[in-house]
């Protein structure tokens, strides 16, 4: 009699549901902060060492990605802020264009079209020595796709393994297990047999026709 301790243990799978919930979590998230930037403008600084400041604006339907060294708060700190539509135009033209009384060697280079732009000042940015910005723009749905992808991937393995499943097939290969009782392993990869083809009324009548008789 087999012991307890000696039966074939399932091996857990993993789906990637952990992923796709994450990913439908950003895929809200990121939705609602395009929906809220229409009519405001939301950023989040980040405060690192030495000075270094990375950020993030929504406004407009659009997502900003902003980098500086240029000191502004406490080392290790998170602020949210949340401004008018006029503040962040004015945030804008001051990353992409600068202000009208810098001199153009101050002027922020800039690569720009429709709603992607990067714009740097590597030097001396806003005529302040030995600092530097740099800003990267473009529409809020570039990020969908890092929430989509979980999900796309779940969604085809969870089909995948139905239809395994449902044929009666390896849960791991594919392999046909028809004739393999359940817990004991794949013929072709040795993965545990969760589940076993039943046999259809046309089988199981040809089985008893070829079958020699006993009496």
């Amino acid at each position: 009699m087999m012991r307890v301790e000696d039966q074939p243990r399932l091996r857990a799978r993993s789906l990637g549901g952990r992923r796709a919930s994450l990913g439908l979590f950003f895929i809200l998230i990121v939705s609602l902060l395009g929906w809220h930037s229409m009519e405001h403008c939301d950023g989040l600084a980040i405060f690192g060492p030495g000075g270094r400041i990375g950020g993030v604006v929504f406004f407009e339907g659009d997502v900003w990605l902003v980098m500086t060294n240029i000191s502004a708060g406490e080392h290790w700190t998170a602020q949210t802020v949340s401004a008018s539509p006029q503040d962040g135009e004015s945030l804008r033209h001051l990353l992409t264009r600068g202000t009208p009384a810098m001199p153009p060697r101050w002027a922020p280079s800039l690569a720009e079209r429709g709603r992607f732009f990067v714009a740097s000042q590597r030097k001396d940015a806003f005529g302040i020595p030995g600092k530097w910005c740099s800003a990267a723009g473009a529409p809020v749905w570039v990020l969908l796709p890092l929430g989509i992808w979980p999900l796309a991937t779940w969604s085809f393995r969870r089909g995948r393994l139905w239809r395994r499943n449902r044929r009666g097939w390896c849960r791991q290969c594919g392999y046909d297990l028809q004739g393999v009782q359940p817990g004991a392993r794949c013929p072709e990869c040795g993965e545990i047999a969760t589940r076993a083809r039943f046999a259809t009324a046309r089988e199981i009548a040809a089985t008893s026709l070829d079958a020699p008789n006993t009496l």
